[in-house]
């Protein structure tokens, strides 16, 4: 699936087609968070919507939620959308252990704004640094949203196809590159994703074993937590994490996680 340089990848005939077939697999499955500290202060962070049971929750990182205290105070916007967003969220928690948290929205919400979602299934849990795997990560970063006024924000989607970083000592999470740096990314010039947080990384189906290509064949691997700028990588907390953090805050899921 994979050269020696980590923006080889071998994809599906068409393949700009593929990418852009899965990024809106992805998207369609994404929320862009408005997170209101104050009035004047609005910060925007990501998130992936996940179905548990007849529950509804947008996965994201612990600390897009630290400085919230009030459901109210978050205003969610499907697929990145464009406004003010909207008062959909009914809870939320954040762990103290790892950088996870989920925010609860209504069934009838979800249904009303028609947003997609992952099921268990469609997590892959245990992913670490493995060369044989595309990396995708999508989310909304802040400095590319754009500000029309103080109720009219407007998230912009990045998606980046990239690979894992093997961090020695660091084995408990899975950590990709970011920027890419391979030959081929030079002069590649991303914005500092601040904003990315709690956005999802997902792995890209290989043509080789999928003949019969689908984006649905993907699995969300973890939640985007930490920028090391100095070493040029993104650090994602696993998704068994969040599932153990969901269990422990909603016991009545714990059968449902395993």
């Amino acid at each position: 699936m994979k050269s020696n340089d980590s923006r080889i990848w071998t994809f599906p005939p068409g393949g700009e087609n593929s990418k852009n077939i899965m990024m809106n697999y992805v998207l369609n499955r994404s929320v862009a968070l408005l997170l209101v500290e104050r009035r004047d202060h609005v910060s925007i962070g990501s998130s992936v919507c996940v179905k548990l049971e007849d529950r509804y929750f947008l996965a994201t990182a612990a600390h897009n939620l630290e400085s919230i205290s009030k459901v109210s105070r978050f205003r969610v916007l499907p697929r990145g959308g464009r406004g003010f967003g909207d008062e959909a969220v009914t809870f939320f928690r954040a762990s103290t252990d790892y950088d996870v948290g989920f925010l609860e929205v209504a069934e009838d919400y979800v249904l009303r704004k028609r947003i997609d979602y992952l099921q268990l299934a469609d997590l892959k849990l245990g992913q670490r640094h493995d060369l044989n795997t595309a990396f995708l990560l999508c989310g909304f970063p802040s400095q590319e949203a754009k500000i029309h006024s103080n109720d009219d924000i407007e998230p912009v989607a990045l998606g980046l196809m990239t690979s894992s970083v093997d961090v020695e000592n660091d084995t408990n999470r899975l950590i990709i590159q970011y920027p890419p740096n391979s030959e081929l990314d030079r002069g590649l010039e991303l914005v500092e994703p601040f904003g990315l947080s709690g956005c999802g990384i997902w792995s890209f189906p290989p043509f080789q074993s999928n003949p019969i290509w689908s984006p649905s064949k993907s699995k969300l691997l973890g939640i985007a937590s930490t920028w090391n700028k100095s070493k040029g990588y993104e650090i994602a907390e696993p998704m068994e994490f969040w599932l153990e953090f969901l269990a422990l805050e909603i016991p009545e899921l714990r059968n449902v996680v395993g």
